[in-house]
């Protein structure tokens, strides 16, 4: 029994590896922007709906996690450090959007979708699913009306955004010059990025690999030791997996519930975006930085989603990671406690 169940699940990411891959494939036969990410997520969200078994071991997530979060940190450098005095601003910005997405959303599910108080403020968060889902379980929500929603945000957010992206600069990507050359550059990637890892899972912050390897990775590039870029089909192969895990959240889910909420889902995910999309178009154009930064940065999709389009597409990595870390730490710190609120009453 113990043999079996492990190798059922390496099975199934197995597949849906190769579902991943053939999406990310077609799309990037087709020439649109994050194929990699956006193929993945599409093909394997429609397996996944078919009834098929979708989704990816812990053991395998962690490393693509991983090698996107050092990806973002190698984008941190002394450059992007000295435009960041007005970043402030752009936080505050942020945090304002946030509120008023999370209140929308909220009065959207509860008018719209006649969602109970719990449940609809669960599901409008504009960010960290893995979390809502865990506290809907344990405050008696109607798990598949958060779940179903905000999933269907995140897959939205993602597919759409690199659309709009299609002036998006083409990336290159190749070894940089490092300040430490050969394999002692890279040896001191590892260990930065291995440390900030375990750092973040003493700390206990979301997703420990993708922001420890980040932070880890962004140290060594700010202060000058590395300068790196991860190769090409590194960051691809976590793209793409990147792509299935998101897709493989649609596992389990009916196909009938899903059809069910979609109106209510696009009236969700059309408010937030709005809000988010044009709160970030004009805060990127004040600062300087420009329209498709700041859409990136202000979107309410899923942070290693965003930052790693940012990554992928050389759109200000830097300022995206900010802002997703910091909407993150938000949402994290806030919807326990108001969610709990609203449960107790």
């Amino acid at each position: 029994m113990t043999d079996t169940a492990p190798s059922a699940s390496y099975q199934k990411a197995a597949f849906t590896a190769v579902v991943a891959t053939v999406g990310a494939v077609l799309f990037m036969a087709l020439g649109i922007p994050a194929g990699p990410i956006l193929g993945a997520m599409i093909l394997v969200a429609i397996v996944a709906l078919a009834g098929f078994p979708t989704g990816f071991p812990p053991v395998v997530r962690a490393p693509q996690l991983a090698i996107m979060g050092i990806a973002a940190g190698t984008t941190i450098t002394p450059a992007t450090v000295a435009v960041a005095a007005a970043w402030p601003l752009s936080i505050v910005a942020l945090l304002l959007s946030t509120i008023l997405m999370q209140a929308t959303g909220y009065m959207v599910l509860r008018r719209l979708g006649t969602f109970d108080p719990v449940t609809a403020f669960l599901a409008a968060a504009p960010g960290s699913l893995s979390a809502v889902l865990v506290l809907a379980e344990e405050q008696s929500a109607d798990v598949p009306r958060v779940a179903i929603p905000q999933t269907i945000r995140v897959s939205g957010i993602v597919a759409l955004t690199p659309l709009l992206l299609t002036h998006a600069p083409t990336p290159v990507w190749a070894d940089g010059p490092a300040m430490l050359h050969g394999s002692p550059a890279w040896a001191v990637l590892v260990a930065a990025s291995s440390a900030g890892w375990l750092l973040a899972r003493w700390l206990r912050w979301p997703l420990p690999p993708f922001l420890g390897c980040l932070v880890g990775s962004g140290i060594v590039h700010v202060l000058g030791i590395v300068s790196l870029r991860l190769p090409y089909m590194v960051v691809m192969i976590a793209l793409i997996g990147l792509g299935g895990v998101i897709g493989s959240r649609f596992s389990g889910l009916r196909p009938k519930d899903v059809v069910a909420l979609i109106p209510v889902s696009f009236a969700l995910m059309a408010t937030t975006a709005a809000i988010g999309g044009t709160t970030g178009v004009v805060v990127g154009h004040l600062l300087g930085i420009g329209a498709l930064p700041g859409l990136l940065a202000f979107a309410p999709g899923s942070m290693e989603m965003m930052i790693s389009i940012a990554v992928t597409l050389h759109i200000q990595p830097a300022y995206v990671a900010a802002h997703h870390i910091t909407r993150t730490l938000l949402l994290l710190s806030a919807v326990p406690i108001l969610s709990r609120k609203l449960y107790r009453r």
